[in-house]
């Protein structure tokens, strides 16, 4: 960073007895941004490089992400609506006959990966994707097709995992 006192000073000299101007105050064809920052913990906020950094870098970043068109953008709802219908629809064919630890093991699985896969597609190409209800919907119906599962076999043998477990 470079303080306005500082650079005023190079400024003033040079206007008064032609001093040059040092490198680092020369501000010709360079975007200038003048901030006030102060030395307080309540100046300070988090950017994409740093957990703490004076708040006017976050003017910084809004600049840079304009100047390489890295804009936020955003996944359409009919593409994650079919997305988790299709998987949902496999999820529970697939483990209709399974033993329950993989019932539960596998839909906890998936919305981990997906929790993974949103946030990376954030991080690497500024898409944002639906989390909440997507994860929610899914749990609710593949955990409920458990339940109704377990329902519906109370008086049968029901595979837990390699072994059975009846109950009468």
């Amino acid at each position: 960073g470079l303080s306005f006192a500082k650079l005023l000073g190079a400024w003033l000299a040079y206007k008064e007895n032609g001093t040059p101007i040092p490198p680092q105050c020369d501000v010709r064809n360079k975007t200038l941004l003048v901030g006030q920052t102060v030395a307080a913990s309540i100046d300070m906020g988090p950017t994409p490089l740093t957990s703490i950094s004076p708040l006017p870098y976050t003017h910084l970043n809004v600049i840079n992400n304009v100047l390489r068109n890295d804009y936020l953008g955003f996944v359409p709802w009919y593409w994650v609506v079919a997305g988790w219908c299709l998987l949902t629809w496999a999820t529970l064919l697939g483990l209709r006959h399974a033993p329950i630890f993989y019932s539960i093991y596998v839909p906890m699985t998936v919305m981990l990966l997906y929790t993974i896969f949103t946030f990376a597609i954030f991080w690497i190409w500024s898409l944002q994707t639906a989390l909440a209800w997507p994860i929610l919907s899914y749990g609710a119906v593949n955990f409920g097709a458990v339940v109704l599962r377990w329902r519906g076999g109370l008086g049968r043998c029901w595979p837990i995992s390699s072994r059975k477990v009846c109950r009468c």
